[in-house]
């Protein structure tokens, strides 16, 4: 099931004013999925631990740096590959040098860009290990990614994530850096310049640096943090200089360590630091061909096109067409305290109802909370609290029209707005107060949607 990045507000207290837009417009938040170049250090020094020291010497204390960022990666591609576009290029030189066309022509991209690449980049990153000689060719690695026609998309933001621990030393960085280590990053062809030339181009490039910056011995953390810092694009930006936070990333020393960081970055490419946005590339936003609808089912988690069994179908005055049959409306409205199941207004167990807690929802069987029965339901579908399953929700794919003036309710209920509650309701009961869990999907359903997309932020802060 798809996964998402959300603010960590519990629905108890999420504000009514963003409660009643989220309600009312289910995509309109929704914006296209960036596309995102893996570019990761492959260089020797990435066979290291965490400290710097070399496998095989006393001091080394497993895993390595590339081991962690095996694991990570695949992680990730794993948690969000479904959603976002990603492509991998992995880099290092065999025989340093001091051209920088040397440094650019040894790279090429491992994976090309693609909505379908997770698979392809676990692959290419577990069968690959880190030389035993050469250097961080990181100027002609970037250079590579921000020419990749993939990366040149003017619909959709454009990102490389670069993983190094850095040191980059062939072409430029290696000629111009001084006893420190610390390289020039306004001289032509350096690591720092091509990522500033990356946020300069049209449609722009930026970059965000992830370092491994445990090793006092080596490693210079000024020049992860000049790299990140022109990667934010043009401009002074407060970090990384005279006592400021880092510009980069930093990996920690641990797997959760590197793995908050590495995810921290995606969830800001995927509409910014607080998650308030998230990403849609399927159906739901593109639409889909004539005569055909966007739903997502239980076999099927990701929105895809079906034929519409409602096209050219008519049905009598203050009915509509839901999965090929005509339903009957709630033409003459609700009370707040009642929903609208296929034409009946029926006591609602939950109105009203708030769970304290961001991982329970309301039984519309009891009205009381319970536990999220199915936590992972794909965009275009919600949870069937009562029977633990994820079902697609028709008004927010678009599958029901409503007669004219009247609302498309959770679950595909339309109901005239005449007797209070507007919007998704939260239908449990049947008019004569008993239970039918084949109608009780509404509010309980609505509250996990929107706590669990609500949710998904507080495992990235």
């Amino acid at each position: 099931m798809s996964r998402l990045a959300f603010p960590a507000v519990r629905p108890a207290v999420l504000p009514v004013a963003l409660m009643a837009v989220l309600l009312a417009s289910p995509t309109a938040f929704a914006l296209k999925c960036p596309n995102v170049m893996f570019v990761l250090d492959q260089s020797p020094s990435m066979a290291q631990d965490v400290n710097g020291n070399d496998p095989g010497s006393s001091d080394f204390v497993g895993p390595s740096k590339w081991e962690l960022l095996q694991k990570v990666v695949a992680n990730v591609v794993k948690t969000y590959g479904d959603r976002v576009p990603f492509g991998l290029e992995l880099y290092y030189i065999g025989n340093n040098t001091r051209l920088d066309d040397a440094c650019f022509n040894a790279t090429s991209i491992t994976v090309p860009l693609a909505h379908d690449s997770a698979g392809a980049i676990i692959q290419a990153i577990n069968m690959a290990t880190p030389p035993t000689d050469g250097g961080t060719n990181t100027n002609g690695a970037v250079k590579r990614a921000r020419m990749d026609p993939a990366l040149a998309d003017t619909s959709k933001p454009n990102y490389i994530l670069l993983v190094t621990d850095g040191n980059p030393n062939c072409g430029s960085d290696g000629a111009n850096a001084d006893m420190n280590g610390h390289i020039d990053a306004s001289v032509e062809g350096t690591s720092a310049w091509e990522i500033q030339q990356a946020s300069m181009q049209k449609p722009k490039i930026l970059t965000y640096v992830l370092g491994f910056d445990g090793d006092s011995k080596g490693v210079n953390p000024a020049n992860l943090d000049d790299m990140a810092f022109y990667g934010l694009g043009p401009g002074q930006h407060p970090c990384g200089h005279e006592g400021q936070p880092h510009c980069y990333y930093t990996s920690g020393k641990t797997f959760d360590e590197f793995n908050k960081a590495f995810e921290k970055i995606i969830s800001i490419t995927l509409g910014g630091e607080f998650g308030m946005y998230f990403c849609d590339d399927s159906c739901r936003e593109s639409g889909c061909p004539a005569g055909q609808i966007c739903t997502s089912t239980e076999i099927d988690s990701s929105p895809h096109c079906v034929p519409d069994t409602c096209a050219g179908k008519a049905c009598p005055t203050n009915q509509f067409c839901r999965g090929g049959a005509c339903i009957k409306s709630c033409d003459q409205g609700c009370q707040d305290t009642e929903s609208c199941v296929d034409g009946t207004c029926v006591k609602n167990l939950c109105y009203k109802k708030t769970c304290q807690s961001a991982s329970q929802v309301c039984d519309p069987r009891s009205g009381n909370c319970i536990d999220y029965p199915c936590p992972d339901c794909a965009p275009g579908s919600a949870c069937d609290v009562v029977n633990g399953k994820c079902v697609v929700d028709y008004c927010k794919l678009g599958q029901v029209q409503c007669p004219k003036g009247m609302a498309c309710e959770f679950n595909g209920q339309c109901k005239a707005p005449l007797g209070g509650v507007k919007g998704c309701s939260t239908a449990g009961a049947t008019a004569n107060g008993t239970f039918d869990p084949s109608v009780a999907i509404a509010g309980a359903a609505l509250l996990l949607a929107l706590g669990m997309m609500l949710r998904r932020r507080s495992t990235l802060s």
